[in-house]
Protein backbone atom coordinates (compact mmCIF):
# COMPACT_ATOMS: atom_id res chain seq x y z
CA UNK A 1 0.00 0.00 0.00
CA UNK A 2 1.41 3.40 -1.04
CA UNK A 3 1.49 6.31 1.33
CA UNK A 4 -0.18 9.60 0.46
CA UNK A 5 3.08 11.32 -0.53
CA UNK A 6 3.77 8.58 -3.08
CA UNK A 7 0.24 8.83 -4.46
CA UNK A 8 0.53 12.61 -4.92
CA UNK A 9 3.92 12.21 -6.62
CA UNK A 10 2.49 9.61 -9.02
CA UNK A 11 -0.47 11.86 -9.84
CA UNK A 12 1.88 14.77 -10.60
CA UNK A 13 4.10 12.60 -12.82
CA UNK A 14 1.06 11.22 -14.62
CA UNK A 15 -0.20 14.76 -15.20
CA UNK A 16 3.14 15.88 -16.63
CA UNK A 17 3.30 12.86 -18.92
CA UNK A 18 -0.27 13.35 -20.08
CA UNK A 19 0.19 17.03 -20.94
CA UNK A 20 3.49 16.24 -22.67
CA UNK A 21 1.61 13.84 -24.94
CA UNK A 22 -1.05 16.51 -25.55
CA UNK A 23 1.68 19.05 -26.46
CA UNK A 24 3.25 16.68 -29.00
CA UNK A 25 -0.13 16.00 -30.59
CA UNK A 26 -0.86 19.73 -30.81
CA UNK A 27 2.51 20.49 -32.45
CA UNK A 28 1.94 17.78 -35.06
CA UNK A 29 -1.63 18.91 -35.63
CA UNK A 30 -0.61 22.59 -35.91
CA UNK A 31 1.95 21.71 -38.59
CA UNK A 32 -0.70 19.80 -40.52
CA UNK A 33 -3.13 22.70 -40.05
CA UNK A 34 -0.67 25.27 -41.47
CA UNK A 35 0.24 22.94 -44.32
CA UNK A 36 -3.43 22.62 -45.20
CA UNK A 37 -3.85 26.43 -45.29
CA UNK A 38 -0.68 26.95 -47.35
CA UNK A 39 -1.76 24.29 -49.81
CA UNK A 40 -5.10 26.03 -50.30
CA UNK A 41 -3.32 29.36 -50.95
CA UNK A 42 -0.95 27.81 -53.51
CA UNK A 43 -3.79 26.07 -55.35
CA UNK A 44 -5.94 29.20 -55.23
CA UNK A 45 -8.76 27.50 -53.37
CA UNK A 46 -11.34 29.76 -51.78
CA UNK A 47 -11.18 27.81 -48.53
CA UNK A 48 -8.80 25.14 -47.25
CA UNK A 49 -9.97 21.66 -46.37
CA UNK A 50 -12.01 22.01 -43.19
CA UNK A 51 -9.99 21.25 -40.05
CA UNK A 52 -10.63 21.91 -36.38
CA UNK A 53 -8.87 25.09 -35.19
CA UNK A 54 -5.84 24.27 -32.97
CA UNK A 55 -7.22 26.14 -29.96
CA UNK A 56 -10.39 23.99 -30.00
CA UNK A 57 -8.32 20.83 -30.24
CA UNK A 58 -6.22 22.11 -27.32
CA UNK A 59 -9.37 22.57 -25.23
CA UNK A 60 -10.71 19.11 -26.11
CA UNK A 61 -7.42 17.33 -25.40
CA UNK A 62 -6.79 19.37 -22.24
CA UNK A 63 -10.21 18.59 -20.78
CA UNK A 64 -9.86 14.93 -21.77
CA UNK A 65 -6.44 14.63 -20.14
CA UNK A 66 -7.71 16.32 -16.99
CA UNK A 67 -10.69 13.94 -16.73
CA UNK A 68 -8.44 10.92 -17.25
CA UNK A 69 -6.05 12.05 -14.50
CA UNK A 70 -8.94 12.73 -12.11
CA UNK A 71 -10.48 9.31 -12.84
CA UNK A 72 -7.21 7.40 -12.40
CA UNK A 73 -6.40 9.35 -9.21
CA UNK A 74 -9.82 8.58 -7.72
CA UNK A 75 -9.39 4.87 -8.46
CA UNK A 76 -5.90 4.83 -6.95
CA UNK A 77 -6.97 6.67 -3.81
CA UNK A 78 -9.96 4.36 -3.42
CA UNK A 79 -7.81 1.26 -3.84
CA UNK A 80 -5.27 2.62 -1.38
CA UNK A 81 -7.99 3.30 1.20
CA UNK A 82 -9.43 -0.21 0.86
CA UNK A 83 -6.13 -2.05 0.60
CA UNK A 84 -6.30 -5.24 2.67
CA UNK A 85 -2.64 -5.23 3.72
CA UNK A 86 -2.23 -4.59 7.46
CA UNK A 87 -0.13 -1.42 7.50
CA UNK A 88 0.11 2.02 9.05
CA UNK A 89 -2.12 2.13 12.14
CA UNK A 90 -1.97 -1.65 12.71
CA UNK A 91 1.82 -1.84 12.49
CA UNK A 92 2.19 1.17 14.78
CA UNK A 93 -0.14 -0.23 17.47
CA UNK A 94 0.71 -1.96 20.76
CA UNK A 95 0.19 -5.72 21.12
CA UNK A 96 1.02 -8.22 23.83
CA UNK A 97 -0.29 -11.15 25.84
CA UNK A 98 0.90 -13.77 28.32
CA UNK A 99 -0.38 -17.18 29.38
CA UNK A 100 -0.53 -18.01 33.11
CA UNK A 101 -1.23 -21.17 35.10
CA UNK A 102 -3.36 -21.04 38.26
CA UNK A 103 -0.43 -20.60 40.63
CA UNK A 104 0.81 -17.57 38.70
CA UNK A 105 -2.65 -15.97 38.77
CA UNK A 106 -2.39 -15.71 42.57
CA UNK A 107 0.63 -13.44 42.35
CA UNK A 108 0.78 -9.62 42.26
CA UNK A 109 -1.81 -7.62 40.33
CA UNK A 110 -3.17 -10.79 38.69
CA UNK A 111 -4.71 -11.92 41.99
CA UNK A 112 -7.41 -9.21 41.78
CA UNK A 113 -8.98 -10.78 38.69
CA UNK A 114 -11.58 -13.54 38.87
CA UNK A 115 -13.19 -15.96 36.46
CA UNK A 116 -16.58 -15.03 37.94
CA UNK A 117 -16.63 -11.25 37.57
CA UNK A 118 -14.32 -8.29 36.96
CA UNK A 119 -15.51 -4.73 37.46
CA UNK A 120 -15.21 -2.59 34.34
CA UNK A 121 -15.18 -5.61 32.02
CA UNK A 122 -17.88 -7.26 29.92
CA UNK A 123 -18.08 -11.04 30.26
CA UNK A 124 -18.74 -13.58 27.52
CA UNK A 125 -18.55 -17.38 27.75
CA UNK A 126 -17.70 -19.25 24.54
CA UNK A 127 -17.67 -23.05 24.39
CA UNK A 128 -15.67 -24.84 21.69
CA UNK A 129 -15.99 -28.60 21.98
CA UNK A 130 -14.58 -29.63 25.36
CA UNK A 131 -12.94 -26.25 25.97
CA UNK A 132 -14.71 -23.33 27.65
CA UNK A 133 -13.37 -19.81 27.14
CA UNK A 134 -14.53 -17.21 29.67
CA UNK A 135 -13.66 -13.85 28.13
CA UNK A 136 -13.50 -10.41 29.73
CA UNK A 137 -13.04 -7.25 27.63
CA UNK A 138 -12.40 -3.81 29.13
CA UNK A 139 -15.32 -1.40 28.87
CA UNK A 140 -13.00 1.63 28.91
CA UNK A 141 -10.61 0.61 26.16
CA UNK A 142 -6.85 0.71 26.33
CA UNK A 143 -4.68 1.98 29.14
CA UNK A 144 -1.15 0.98 30.12
CA UNK A 145 -2.12 -0.29 33.58
CA UNK A 146 -5.13 -2.59 33.15
CA UNK A 147 -5.45 -5.49 30.70
CA UNK A 148 -7.56 -4.89 27.61
CA UNK A 149 -8.76 -8.50 27.71
CA UNK A 150 -8.61 -11.59 29.93
CA UNK A 151 -9.41 -15.14 28.80
CA UNK A 152 -9.88 -18.07 31.18
CA UNK A 153 -9.50 -21.48 29.52
CA UNK A 154 -11.03 -24.64 30.99
CA UNK A 155 -10.90 -28.16 29.64
CA UNK A 156 -14.24 -29.82 30.46
CA UNK A 157 -13.70 -33.25 28.90
CA UNK A 158 -12.71 -36.53 30.51
CA UNK A 159 -9.29 -37.13 28.94
CA UNK A 160 -6.25 -37.36 31.20
CA UNK A 161 -4.08 -34.46 30.09
CA UNK A 162 -0.42 -33.95 30.96
CA UNK A 163 0.74 -30.98 28.91
CA UNK A 164 -0.42 -28.25 26.55
CA UNK A 165 0.79 -25.65 24.09
CA UNK A 166 -0.78 -22.56 22.57
CA UNK A 167 -0.43 -19.91 19.92
CA UNK A 168 -1.85 -16.38 19.94
CA UNK A 169 -2.19 -14.02 16.97
CA UNK A 170 -3.35 -10.43 16.59
CA UNK A 171 -5.16 -9.76 13.31
CA UNK A 172 -6.67 -6.72 11.66
CA UNK A 173 -10.37 -6.50 10.80
CA UNK A 174 -9.71 -8.21 7.46
CA UNK A 175 -8.13 -11.28 9.08
CA UNK A 176 -4.55 -10.30 8.16
CA UNK A 177 -2.07 -11.45 10.81
CA UNK A 178 -0.13 -8.55 12.39
CA UNK A 179 1.91 -10.44 14.96
CA UNK A 180 1.76 -13.59 17.03
CA UNK A 181 3.70 -16.09 19.12
CA UNK A 182 3.19 -19.15 21.31
CA UNK A 183 4.94 -21.85 23.27
CA UNK A 184 4.82 -25.57 23.94
CA UNK A 185 5.79 -28.19 26.46
CA UNK A 186 4.24 -26.84 29.68
CA UNK A 187 2.80 -29.26 32.22
CA UNK A 188 -0.81 -29.10 33.32
CA UNK A 189 -2.72 -30.69 36.20
CA UNK A 190 -6.22 -32.13 35.98
CA UNK A 191 -8.97 -29.45 35.74
CA UNK A 192 -6.42 -26.65 35.84
CA UNK A 193 -7.63 -23.29 34.54
CA UNK A 194 -5.29 -21.42 32.21
CA UNK A 195 -5.47 -17.66 31.82
CA UNK A 196 -4.45 -15.29 29.03
CA UNK A 197 -3.96 -11.62 29.89
CA UNK A 198 -3.45 -9.29 26.96
CA UNK A 199 -3.34 -5.68 25.90
CA UNK A 200 -3.64 -3.67 22.68
CA UNK A 201 -4.42 -0.06 21.87
CA UNK A 202 -6.31 -0.75 18.64
CA UNK A 203 -9.52 -2.51 17.60
CA UNK A 204 -8.47 -5.91 16.32
CA UNK A 205 -9.02 -9.67 16.53
CA UNK A 206 -7.14 -11.88 18.97
CA UNK A 207 -6.95 -15.48 17.80
CA UNK A 208 -5.99 -18.09 20.41
CA UNK A 209 -5.28 -21.73 19.56
CA UNK A 210 -4.97 -24.16 22.46
CA UNK A 211 -3.67 -27.75 22.21
CA UNK A 212 -3.84 -30.44 24.92
CA UNK A 213 -1.87 -33.70 25.02
CA UNK A 214 -2.27 -36.94 26.99
CA UNK A 215 1.44 -37.72 26.70
CA UNK A 216 4.71 -35.85 26.25
CA UNK A 217 5.65 -35.63 22.58
CA UNK A 218 8.61 -34.37 20.59
CA UNK A 219 7.92 -33.41 17.00
CA UNK A 220 8.09 -30.44 14.67
CA UNK A 221 4.33 -30.16 14.31
CA UNK A 222 3.24 -31.16 17.80
CA UNK A 223 -0.18 -29.57 17.22
CA UNK A 224 -1.06 -32.45 14.90
CA UNK A 225 -0.61 -34.90 17.82
CA UNK A 226 -2.93 -33.05 20.20
CA UNK A 227 -5.87 -35.00 21.61
CA UNK A 228 -7.79 -31.72 22.03
CA UNK A 229 -7.37 -28.67 19.78
CA UNK A 230 -9.62 -25.62 19.75
CA UNK A 231 -9.43 -22.08 18.39
CA UNK A 232 -10.99 -18.89 19.71
CA UNK A 233 -11.38 -15.63 17.80
CA UNK A 234 -12.07 -12.71 20.10
CA UNK A 235 -12.95 -9.30 18.66
CA UNK A 236 -11.41 -6.46 20.68
CA UNK A 237 -13.59 -3.35 20.13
Amino acid sequence: MLNWASIVALIILAGIAMFAVVAVILVIYFCAYRKNINKAVVLGEEAPRKMLPPYKLFLILGIGAFLIIVGVSACKIGKNSNDSSPEDKYYEAIYGYNMYVEEQMQEGYRSVYSIEENKGYTKDVIVKGDVKFTCFISETGYDNIHPRFIIYIEYTGDKELVTFCYNGKFKDNKENVITGYGTSGRDITKNEVLTVIGNTDINCIFELSIYYFDEFVKAENVEELAVVAEKLELYIP
